[in-house]
């Protein structure tokens, strides 16, 4: 990870390079020609809009005369108008020496001759004695001409001193950005690092990380989201040690117990009717307790994997309950829990009729593992919702268990707390995948109530 925080800040460093070195070029190589353009541009602009003022009010205008005398002055040039015979009739703009006076009118006479055919024409030309040079330029004017001649200044003192001053804010710019890049990539590569060092861990098992990482981006996106990841890893690695432990203690009593009665029977009490009965019976119940345990575990694994999912239908909830309520008629009898049932008619919903019974099922199975002496069922319609509840007149859910009893593998510590603690998980994963309302609470007179509840088809 070391690497991204050299190329990144390498990145940086060669950012500041390349502004750095197009700043030199504009501000040393190219400025004399930059400056050259622009005043050859800023000259040619004006005289030619003087000489269209000439073309208009003539050579003699008193107001014209004001302008061209005061962009003389302004721009330190020297100016002039010239008839069609070259004749000079205005000039305005500083006296020079008599060789640079000789060195003006050799080529603004020059460029008037242009000029007076017709031609716009400029040129820089340089003063053998002095090195200085200046830009002479004309432009046809009414029926003469009208020509500059300006001095350009020297570029290469403003270079030199452009030079001093760029080398101190270059040395400025390195030491401040080199300082910003080390900051700034250390801080950008840290959260990374972060991340990387969490992934590792979760790859060994080790979903605890800590990933606070603050920001709006998107790498504490990413962060957050691996919190995320790891959080729900933590569960399903939770899960999976309470299911092999759960389903390692549901199976040994079981298998322990038959082989125990088995050899039994085998061994003694194979001539005694009554005894081999009774054995044969715990050894029958427990072999129905295994069935229970295996079913449900495929259930539940079929709705994890999402390879068995519901197939909607319209169906009447109040006649798919009173079938499912039939079933637990000879459990009535034997355990001596009274079963009731109270139904609406025409309770229509779109829902999975085969799914909606193992719903019915569990529900009153697990109002029966609770109850003392009556277990209610009720199919209800209002408002356009079709509510089914069970009711029990057990001990009640305890606070401590009442947000775990969805759980899977999950009985509570209270009393009843027995079977395989699947039941009300694999009716929760049916009914989510459904879509609809569902709860579980303790009445006031004892006992608790689940129930669910569907739009009215």
């Amino acid at each position: 990870m070391r690497g991204i925080t050299l190329r990144l800040f390498k990145g940086m460093m060669v950012l500041v390079a390349v502004m750095l070195s197009v700043l030199w070029l504009f501000q040393v190589v190219f400025l004399e020609d930059f400056y050259s353009t622009r005043q050859i541009g800023l000259m040619e602009d004006k005289v030619a809009e003087i000489a269209v003022e000439i073309g208009q009010k003539g050579f003699d205008d008193p107001e014209l005369h004001s302008d061209m005398a005061e962009f003389s002055e302004v721009y330190n040039l020297v100016i002039g108008v010239f008839d069609n015979s070259g004749v000079s009739v205005y000039k305005a703009g500083g006296e020079t020496s008599s060789g640079t006076q000789n060195f003006f009118d050799k080529h603004i006479m020059e460029v008037v001759s242009e000029a007076l055919n017709g031609n716009t024409i400029n040129k820089t030309e340089e003063q053998t004695r002095t090195g200085g040079k200046f830009l002479f330029l004309a432009t046809p004017a009414g029926s003469g001409a009208l020509a500059a001649a300006v001095p350009l200044a020297p570029v290469s003192d403003t270079v030199s001193i452009l030079k001093v001053q760029l080398l101190y804010i270059t040395a400025i710019l390195l030491f401040v950005s080199f300082l910003l890049s080390y900051i700034l990539s250390g801080r950008f590569v840290k959260p990374i690092l972060k991340i990387t060092d969490a992934a590792r861990k979760m790859a060994k098992g080790d979903f605890d990380v800590d990933l606070e990482v603050r920001g709006k981006d998107e790498i504490s996106a990413l962060a957050r989201d691996m919190r995320e990841m790891g959080i729900e890893l933590g569960k399903t690695e939770r899960l999976r040690k309470d299911l092999i432990g759960n389903i390692s203690h549901e199976l040994r009593t079981p298998l322990s117990l038959i082989r125990g009665y088995a050899e039994t029977l085998r061994d003694v009490t194979g001539n005694d009717p009554e005894k081999r009965n009774r054995q044969l019976g715990i050894i029958i119940e427990e072999s129905d307790r295994l069935s229970e345990l295996v079913d449900d575990i495929l259930s539940m694994s079929r709705l994890d994997s999402g390879a068995s999912k519901p197939e909607l239908g319209i169906m009447d909830l109040s006649e798919a309950a009173s079938v499912v309520s039939e079933r637990f008629r000879d459990l009535s009898s034997r355990t001596g829990i009274r079963l009731e049932f109270e139904a609406e008619k025409g309770c229509m919903i779109l829902a999975d009729r085969k799914y909606m019974e193992q719903v019915v099922v569990n529900l009153i199975g697990n109002a029966f593992k609770h109850g003392r002496e009556k277990v209610v069922v009720k199919v209800i319609k209002s408002s356009g919702q079709v509510t089914m509840s069970v009711v029990d007149d057990g001990q009640g859910i305890s606070e401590e268990d009442l947000p775990r009893i969805w759980e899977r593998y999950y009985k509570g510590k209270g009393e009843g707390a027995k079977g395989t603690g699947l039941g009300l998980a694999i009716a929760k994963s049916i009914l989510e995948s459904h879509g609809f309302a569902y709860g579980a609470s303790n009445n006031d007179s004892g006992g608790a109530r689940f129930w669910f509840s569907a739009r009215s088809a």
